[in-house]
């Protein structure tokens, strides 16, 4: 379970956990995760020309698959590490995002979690840290705006091993649930779901049939 989709596998991304379910079931990441992952791939050399022109700090720029020492099925992306002087090597995480407010100011400092940020980030940036031990992640933000080209903001979080355990612990659940017992996720509205009971229940051995009352009614309660 790799830090890229940890918010999609617990709830907290854009995508729903059944798409991460499919993908890795089959080994294959879905159309929409490319995309996602390749838009992010696009804007990384410019947030980090951003990020070095502003602090005058470089960012050794490699994509990196780190695994934890011990759980080597959790993994973290890494994209770039800072090496700051007189500082232990942290690691950077690259986002782009359209809603200023959802976000914290230019050069705050979170050392414990304050929901200040878009939870999803923070759970990426806590599981790369995890995976990881590297001891902060540096977070650049990139922002549209009307007076320049883009707007950079850079924000610091910490380790924070509480949340850290936190987070593995519902991985692991989930992982163990999912994956190893092969159970679905929750059903949803999303299109891999949708996908998957196409295929499990599109097709079967009975001719259709008229409804009986008792099935007639369960659906009047579900349209309800």
């Amino acid at each position: 379970i790799d830090s890229m989709f940890i918010a999609d596998v617990l709830g907290g991304g854009w995508n729903s956990p059944w798409e991460i379910w499919a993908s890795l079931r089959q080994f294959t990441p879905s159309l929409a995760l490319r995309e996602q992952w390749e838009n992010r791939l696009q804007w990384t050399s410019i947030l980090k020309n951003f990020y070095e022109g502003k602090t005058k700090q470089s960012i050794d720029l490699d994509w990196r698959r780190i695994s934890h020492p011990t759980h080597k099925w959790a993994t973290a992306s890494i994209l770039g590490l800072i090496n700051k002087e007189e500082e232990p090597v942290g690691g950077v995480l690259f986002v782009m995002s359209k809603e200023p407010d959802d976000w914290c100011a230019d050069g705050t400092d979170i050392k414990s979690w304050r929901r200040i940020l878009p939870p999803s980030v923070a759970m990426e940036a806590y599981w790369m840290m995890f995976c990881t031990q590297l001891p902060w992640i540096e977070i650049v933000v990139g922002l549209p705006s009307q007076e320049q080209y883009l707007e950079t903001r850079i924000i610091r979080i910490h380790n924070d091993p509480r949340m850290q355990e936190s987070l593995f612990q519902a991985a692991k659940a989930w992982r163990e649930n999912h994956l190893h017992n092969n159970r679905p996720p929750v059903i949803d509205g999303s299109r891999s779901c949708t996908s998957y009971l196409m295929d499990r229940f599109a097709f079967g051995s009975d001719e259709l049939r008229e409804a009986t009352k008792k099935e007639e009614n369960i659906l009047l309660q579900y349209e309800e």
